[in-house]
């Protein structure tokens, strides 16, 4: 297909910023325009593209004039070149940069409307020509939009930084004195070759003394013995009783305790040291972290200028102005300084002093914090922000410095890749049936990937419960996400007559009640095949992994398939403790008081831990929170319907259950730092019967603990209750539209009703009740109520204002994007 892009780019219609992209893929209609030239090849050929690849072709082709213009204009001479090659060629009407691209946007906009998603290809020119563009604005709108294009929560801006500054008291900031090393250095060099030089041209004269460059050789070698030898010396001196005690060196000696010698080999390090990893890996850094804080700037370079730029030049409403911009924004300044920190003592390749010349900057513009002192805390605070947001970005920076390594990545390469990875690929193992927070994970995972986070590749079963994954195929066909590779463990552990009983709490009654294809174990392949071909699909270091059960799947993974598993699993998000990794609360006894002998379990948490840790480049990230996160006892008051409602209020009695489970999967989609949480880089020892320890590190382990802020429990209640309540999106994914859970917008409260204060617009499916409103232009959101085995009651709004809306526990509002 190749051969068609070179000849479609070239002809692809203009169109005029405002048209909504009406005329950009209208074909010239005059008998002097090719395309419909009788007979013509280019026309046949044009008419055999899909419509997406139509749009692809004319996406493409608008991006790349803007890169063809510069590379013309490089060959000219400069900027003024370019933007006349860009007017010869394109019919702007206007000559600002970031106005060139609005053609581009405008169409990205129409293949929104369309769900039309672009490819990496488009992502990466449209990117390259915003960069090129040196247009903040220009890269704002375009990542906007490519933002929208893929309908979910990750990505581009979605990382947020708290806006109270807490923690700082401790922080101190890494600073270097590069300047006064090379300076040092640089000196200390000329004024030796001086006197050799000297004495060289000196032998040809009969009468020269060498005297004074000889002197000042010595001199300067015998500072630097000092230097390095005084302290020795002192020490000797108060060890030896025979030896004078030698008087003490004042701090700010300049010889004596090494400090002009460390300067000078710093500075010999600046001159002539040349690490291109080290150089890679610090850019990638500052790429990741301005893409994950939504910053319109892909330097590969942080620096003050630009960010100074960012906030002076700023739109409030873009979220880069203003105190909480101008954290975000030093937080992509210590980005490259934090990388490097990591893994060298000495800042080669980043620049520390970045952030204070920020805030000189924004001083001499005017832009001044509150007190010098407001400063400095924002600047220790935002250096913290950027540890926690460097260290769970570890995989994505060292595959972004691979790239550029290699030397042909552009900043549209990188971030085509890194918008590639927001949609999580998820594998999750249970042990659905002996409780019931399996069944709220699993609801968990649906829903989010119906908003186009994730894609769920895999399900797999770990107990010898006989009908469990059959549970499991109930959930997933209510919400009619069942493409994706199936499989259980059949061995020993959980597999026991009392065991079976212990663990169908609700399993059998769902399995009577909702349809689904897979009853018990006998109906799909082994776990290790699951695993097997799920991840054999998989891109490199693509998926996630929820193991919110026993490890016994994983354990036969990793010791049947180890290479495929470390190649294709980024990260490994356990929910641990005494039960999943103790095989049910044995507690070394070899014996569950829940599932009887644990043959065939102890041993796997250790086994699979170990294994992992060993691979080295897999995030495993350990979670014990969710026991006084008690979610569910909204199904009681009227909410939600289906197989979920139903094994709660069995289980629970119409009660409510811990959430260890729903907040593992949860994290695994949304991030780690999503639920008020944070993580703590931990080395952890698994001992045979699953019994862990944790031990504090900085080290380089690829060892988490996550854990949630105590303080905000009842709001981490409330998401996972309104994911919960949720009628399931059956169809194409609904992320074009937000969840507002228990709100109900009506006439004279909130909204004006579309269809009546009635029957609405009917009883239907969630994902036809929101395509029903994306096709009329009026409608802003709609309000739904559940009517059984999956529908709802759909009713169409207009004018949507939630602060008037009502609190209704029966009715959700979806409002659009």
């Amino acid at each position: 297909m190749w051969w068609l892009w070179v000849l479609l780019i070239p002809t692809v219609a203009p169109f005029a910023p405002g048209s909504n992209g009406r005329t950009v893929m209208r074909l010239y209609d005059s008998q002097s325009s090719q395309l419909t030239t009788k007979n013509s090849f280019l026309q046949d050929a044009f008419l055999q593209l899909s419509e997406s690849e139509k749009y692809e072709v004319t996406l493409t082709g608008l991006c790349n004039k803007i890169l063809d213009a510069g590379a013309k204009a490089s060959r000219k001479g400069g900027q003024d070149e370019m933007v006349e090659a860009v007017e010869d060629e394109v019919a702007y009407s206007t000559k600002s940069p970031s106005s060139q691209l609005d053609d581009a946007v405008a169409l990205l906009q129409e293949m929104n409307r369309r769900n039309i998603a672009p490819s990496a290809r488009s992502v990466c020119t449209m990117v390259d020509a915003a960069a090129f563009l040196s247009s903040s604005e220009a890269m704002e709108k375009t990542m906007r939009e490519v933002k929208k294009s893929k309908k979910r929560a990750g990505g581009y801006g979605s990382m947020l930084v708290p806006a109270k500054v807490q923690g700082t008291e401790n922080v101190v900031l890494p600073r270097d004195e590069r300047g006064a090393e090379v300076s040092w250095t640089v000196s200390y060099l000329l004024i030796l070759s001086l006197c050799f030089g000297r004495n060289a041209l000196g032998g040809f004269d009969p009468d020269y003394s060498s005297f004074l460059s000889d002197f000042v050789i010595w001199g300067s070698i015998t500072t630097l013995v000092v230097d390095n030898v005084y302290g020795i010396a002192k020490k000797a001196s108060e060890i030896l009783p025979n030896l004078p005690e030698l008087p003490s060196v004042p701090d700010d000696a300049i010889v004596g305790k090494g400090r002009t010698t460390g300067k000078i080999v710093k500075g010999l390090t600046r001159l002539l040291s040349t690490d291109t990893q080290r150089e890679c890996r610090t850019e990638a850094a500052c790429l990741v972290v301005g893409y994950n804080l939504g910053l319109p700037c892909f330097s590969f370079r942080a620096n003050a200028l630009e960010a100074a730029a960012l906030v002076y030049e700023g739109d409030e409403k873009m979220g880069w102005k203003g105190e909480a911009g101008i954290v975000r924004i030093m937080v992509w300044l210590w980005a490259g300084v934090v990388k490097e920190q990591m893994k060298h003592e000495m800042l080669l390749a980043s620049d520390p002093r970045q952030v204070e010349g920020l805030l000189t900057r924004l001083k001499k513009l005017g832009v001044e914090m509150e007190s010098e002192e407001r400063g400095q805390e924002l600047a220790k605070y935002s250096y913290l922000k950027a540890r926690d947001i460097v260290e769970n970005n570890a995989v994505e920076i060292e595959e972004i410095a691979e790239r550029l390594l290699g030397g042909k990545a552009t900043v549209g390469d990188c971030v085509a890749y890194l918008e590639g990875l927001a949609r999580v690929q998820l594998l999750i193992d249970t042990d659905l049936g002996f409780d019931v927070d399996d069944a709220g994970a699993l609801a968990v995972a649906h829903h989010l990937c119906s908003l186009g986070n994730c894609d769920i590749i895999g399900e797999t079963h770990n107990t010898g419960f006989v009908k469990g994954i059959g549970g499991v195929d109930v959930i997933a066909t209510f919400y009619n996400q069942t493409s994706r590779e199936i499989g259980a463990y059949t061995g020993p552990w959980g597999g026991s007559s009392d065991a079976q009983n212990a663990q169908d709490s609700y399993t059998s009654m769902l399995e009577q009640a909702y349809p689904s294809d897979v009853k018990t174990f006998d109906d799909v392949q082994s776990g290790v095949d699951a695993y097997r071909k799920a991840l054999g699909a998989a891109e490199d270091k693509s998926v996630t992994v929820a193991s919110i059960g026993e490890l016994t799947n994983l354990r036969d993974v990793v010791t049947a398939i180890p290479d495929l598993f470390s190649s294709k699993v980024k990260d490994i998000i356990y929910m641990d403790g005494g039960y999943n990794f103790g095989c049910g609360d044995s507690a070394g006894s070899e014996w569950s008081p829940w599932l009887g002998s644990t043959v065939d379990c102890d041993g796997a948490a250790q086994v699979v831990v170990d294994a992992i840790t060993a691979m080295g480049d897999i995030k495993q990230v350990f979670s014990l929170n969710g026991g006084d996160v008690f979610t569910g006892s909204r199904f009681n008051d009227g909410c939600g319907s289906g197989p979920v409602k139903d094994a709660y209020q069995k289980y629970t009695s119409n009660g409510s259950r811990p959430s260890w489970d729903l907040i593992a999967v949860y994290m695994a989609i949304l991030g780690y730092d999503s639920l008020y949480s944070s993580m703590n880089k931990v080395s952890v020892d698994v001992d045979y019967f699953g019994s862990e320890t944790y031990i504090p590190t900085s080290d380089e382990s690829n060892q988490w603990q996550v854990w949630i802020d105590g303080s905000r429990k009842g709001d981490v209640t409330k998401i996972l209750d309104d994911i919960l309540c949720a009628a399931p999106c059956r169809g194409n994914d609904c992320g074009d539209y937000e969840l507002k859970s228990a709100t109900n917008c009506w006439a004279n409260h909130g909204a004006e009703d579309l269809d009546g204060s009635d029957g609405g617009a009917g009883e239907m499916g969630l994902s036809e009740c929101l395509d029903l409103c994306s096709e009329d232009s009026r409608c802003t959101g709609v309000v739904t109520m559940h009517s059984g085995g999956g529908n709802v009651n759909c009713y169409r709004k207009s004018n949507i204002d939630l602060g008037s809306c009502d609190f209704w526990v029966e009715t959700d509002t979806w409002v659009q994007k």
